[in-house]
């Protein structure tokens, strides 16, 4: 079966404090995006606004296609970023309590 791909996947939104958006710019841990012994399986993408506002980042799977489906949605590599949003939530636990 062959699947219709367009362009430029939309990947996830990272909604990291829906009550504080601007919280991920100072309580996510940017720094474990750089550990080649823990990878997070994703990256980070462009900023959403609305009126001026910063609502949230889109996120990637390290392995995203690049293409979206017919209908826009995200490739099947970042839309299952959304099922593992667990890990999401382990890095707010460590940032909020760090180990130690």
């Amino acid at each position: 079966m062959f699947r219709t791909v367009v362009p430029n996947c939309p990947g996830v939104p990272l909604i990291w404090d829906p009550h504080n958006p601007t919280a991920v710019f100072t309580g996510y841990p940017w720094g474990r995006h750089v550990l080649e012994d823990q990878p997070l399986g994703y990256e980070i993408g462009r900023a959403h606004y609305e009126n001026g506002k910063f609502k949230y980042f889109d996120i990637h799977a390290s392995n995203c296609s690049g293409a979206a489906d017919i209908f826009g949605s995200a490739c099947p590599a970042c839309s299952k970023l959304m099922e593992h949003r667990g890990k999401v939530e382990d890095l707010k636990k460590l940032s909020e309590a760090p180990p130690g």
